[in-house]
């Protein structure tokens, strides 16, 4: 059954209450370990944001929460803290009176497969003027971008690769010029 709303805002209101009685209110953790290093992290609804992502004139809602399964990866003291993929990213929009998912991601970005607890996001503006979700992804002889934008009629995914054989552009060559432009906006 879909829910229907008086107007954009009491649906996108709903949902982050919905958000935060699931997953809890927007929280700053931090390990209070004098054994480690400190760090400190976000819990719950930790990111809110209306953004018209496909140019419709009609604000979309981003939101970036943690899962409630959290606590994947232990610190050298052993005490527990979230990974990259205990995040996850949405983006809903408001159309005739209802919600609709339009996007969801299951982890943010993370320093490298070795720190994948250093989660971050980034987004920016392309050229056509729509904003981008960019997620970063790092291993041993890797460095990939996965740019997610809407393009005027459904969602795309731009995979941007830099390794042992230089720089692509969903799997076709690029020169650097090309990929610097891509990966900055």
């Amino acid at each position: 059954e879909t829910i229907q709303y008086d107007n954009i805002y009491d649906a996108y209101y709903a949902k982050c209450m919905e958000i935060v009685t699931k997953y809890g209110k927007g929280t700053i953790m931090t390990n209070n370990s004098d054994n480690s290093d400190d760090y400190a992290y976000l819990k719950g609804l930790c990111a809110v944001n209306l953004i018209d992502y496909d140019q419709n004139h009609i604000d979309d809602l981003f939101l970036i929460y943690t899962k409630n399964d959290l606590h994947t990866l232990p610190d050298n003291d052993e005490i527990p803290f979230p990974s990259s993929t205990d995040y996850v990213v949405e983006i809903w929009s408001y159309d005739n009176h209802s919600l609709r998912l339009s996007y969801k991601n299951e982890f943010v970005s993370a320093m490298s497969s070795i720190f994948q607890y250093c989660g971050y996001f980034t987004m920016y503006e392309n050229e056509e003027g729509f904003p981008v979700l960019q997620f970063y992804k790092e291993t041993y002889n890797s460095i990939q971008y996965k740019n997610v934008h809407y393009n005027g009629h459904n969602w795309q995914t731009d995979i941007l690769t830099y390794d042992t054989t230089g720089y692509s552009y969903n799997n076709a060559h690029i020169s650097q010029t090309v990929w610097d432009k891509k990966v900055n906006g």
